[in-house]
């Protein structure tokens, strides 16, 4: 664990339990996650070459409200999944007052660390006639399956207020996750995961839909801003 995540760690137990008995007045604040348009995309071989080519792309997600995502975990090492607390009453940035449990932490093998539990979903959906997604049950083309994301501090603010230091970072313990104020996370297209299969999807365009935190467990001032998209096309392929 490095140092920033110690201090981190040890700030938001001492004041989620409290300090000299006195308890810090409670700021009621959330994070807001924002899906980038997904960007970087590329026709590649998929994780398991066996399945052919795959969409593959980046996907960045920024934090758009004022105080940090920060979910806390003690994923024991004999197991392979563990709660997630998000922080949902601050008493100041970083200064954790009260928990609850949003999911789970999940051991992610390809990536060797752990990652919280469905933050993510991956859509490849016909347009309508207005060049819109096609969120039907019919539109969906390929993908759907959720994604597991380790939550961390990957780019700075970009012309909006912010944590001037990230203290999340891309080692993800499970102890500590997050994603700071202002700040971004952002997963590249050759990462394990970032792909959508093509197997048996017709030439054509498409819209390639992100969606962030698709079950609603997390707490956010914004529901309506978790999900992106944009436009691809899809060639004859071999």
């Amino acid at each position: 664990m490095t140092r920033a995540m110690r201090v981190a760690l040890l700030v938001s137990l001492l004041v989620t339990f409290g300090a000299a008995g006195r308890a810090p007045a409670v700021v009621v604040q959330l994070p807001n996650l924002v899906p980038q348009p997904p960007s970087d995309i590329d026709i590649a071989l998929a994780d398991d070459p066996r399945q052919g080519l795959a969409l593959r792309f980046a996907v960045t997600t920024r934090n758009a409200g004022d105080w940090s995502l920060d979910l806390l975990g003690f994923p024991p090492r004999d197991t392979e999944s563990a709660p997630a607390r998000q922080c949902t009453l601050w008493a100041a940035p970083y200064l954790c007052s009260e928990r609850v449990e949003v999911g789970d932490f999940v051991w992610h093998a390809a990536h060797g660390h752990w990652h919280f539990e469905d933050f993510a979903l991956y859509e490849l959906r016909s347009l309508t006639g207005a060049g819109e997604p096609d969120l039907s049950p019919e539109g969906l083309v390929a993908g759907g399956e959720k994604v597991t994301f380790c939550l961390a501090d990957t780019e700075g603010p970009s012309g909006q207020p912010g944590a001037l230091v990230g203290i999340y970072t891309a080692f993800c313990p499970g102890v500590i996750q997050g994603i700071s104020f202002g700040w971004g996370d952002t997963y590249t297209k050759d990462l394990p995961g970032q792909q959508i299969l093509l197997a048996g999807v017709d030439p054509g365009e498409y819209a390639l839909v992100i969606t962030i935190d698709p079950d609603d467990r997390l707490h956010e001032t914004d529901e309506a801003d978790n999900w992106s998209w944009t436009t691809v096309t899809v060639p004859e392929l071999p």
